[in-house]
């Protein structure tokens, strides 16, 4: 298999195509930066099976793609800045271009397809969400760019017999996650001896680690599973349990994490993936979130953004 990944050098790209070539499936990886995507797989053991391609979803490379044999594609690109990508602007233009995308697959003959979607599709609910029984009520204008992509590639490619699955994105985090992600944020600041105050303790949220993540999306991928499936760990994990752990994990004083005075009320208190459908494929999650707060920690201690040594030892 030839597979095609758009986004190859984001947090969840990067990772997904670690995992694909580990697998034995080749990828081209459609990349901005070349010298960037480079960098970034340098030490890739199955490089010999990865393809780079200069090229953005606005300006395909369609000439190149096609020397590649590509049979399947892998759609992760999207706005993902943390703090600003629920109400950009560019929510349109991702949609716009990966529309584009999608009239591109089906004229070239490619026959499988996953995109990536994400749990902010559901609107509100006090109970797991299920693919084929929860409300479907976008807010932001990142959540209602997925949903309108979501069922127009529903529609093209059921039209014309490409294979299609759409998995809802839960709360990854792990080693490559953005600073900002609230899990590389407590962990930064805790270790640093830095009080954190918690707005929304009670908040809790489906956290999967990366490598959980990573062996769902390729496992799908390799059964051609078709249809929506929801990509999370299948448990809720409040706010305050969260940075609970990553004290612990920081060796920090435990009562750096406080409550706010005035704590605020969050919208979604609780979003939670059934997995069901996940679960009936073959695959369960491995990665405790203690085990994974420790190799975030020693991913962060690795590339400098925190100390060797915390200043509470």
């Amino acid at each position: 298999m030839m597979l095609l990944v758009t986004g190859t050098t984001g947090f969840i790209g990067s990772a997904v195509v670690r995992r694909l070539l580990d697998h034995g499936i080749s990828v081209c990886g459609l990349v901005r930066d070349l010298k960037k995507a480079r960098a970034l797989f340098a030490n890739v053991e199955q490089e010999q099976n990865l393809t780079l391609l200069q090229g953005t979803l606005e300006e395909l490379p369609k000439e190149e793609l096609a020397q590649h044999h590509i049979d399947a594609c892998l759609h992760t690109a999207w706005i993902t800045t943390p703090g600003g990508y629920l109400d950009s602007p560019l929510n349109e233009d991702f949609l716009r271009w990966s529309k584009a995308l999608g009239d591109w697959i089906v004229d070239a003959g490619i026959s499988y397809v996953m995109g990536l979607g994400t749990c902010a599709e559901y609107g509100p609910s006090s109970e797991a969400l299920v693919e084929s029984k929860s409300i479907i009520a976008p807010a932001s204008p990142y959540a209602k760019a997925k949903v309108a992509l979501h069922q127009h590639w529903q529609a093209q490619f059921e039209a014309a017999g490409v294979g299609f699955c759409w998995g809802r994105v839960f709360y990854p985090y792990g080693p490559g996650e953005p600073l900002a992600k609230l899990c590389a944020y407590l962990l930064r600041r805790l270790h640093a001896g830095a009080p954190i105050e918690l707005r929304t303790p009670h908040s809790a949220k489906d956290y999967i680690h990366i490598d959980d993540f990573t062996r769902a999306v390729g496992h799908l991928i390799h059964l051609r599973a078709q249809g929506t499936v929801n990509l999370g760990s299948g448990e809720a994990v409040t706010v305050a349990h969260l940075a609970h752990e990553a004290a612990v994990t920081s060796g920090c004083e435990l009562d750096l994490v406080r409550v706010a005075a005035e704590p605020i009320d969050d919208p979604n208190p609780l979003v939670l993936a059934d997995i069901g459908r996940l679960r009936e494929s073959g695959w369960e999650p491995s990665v405790s979130l203690c085990e994974g707060l420790q190799g975030e920690l020693s991913y962060l201690r690795n590339i400098g953004a925190i100390p060797a040594a915390s200043v509470n030892h």
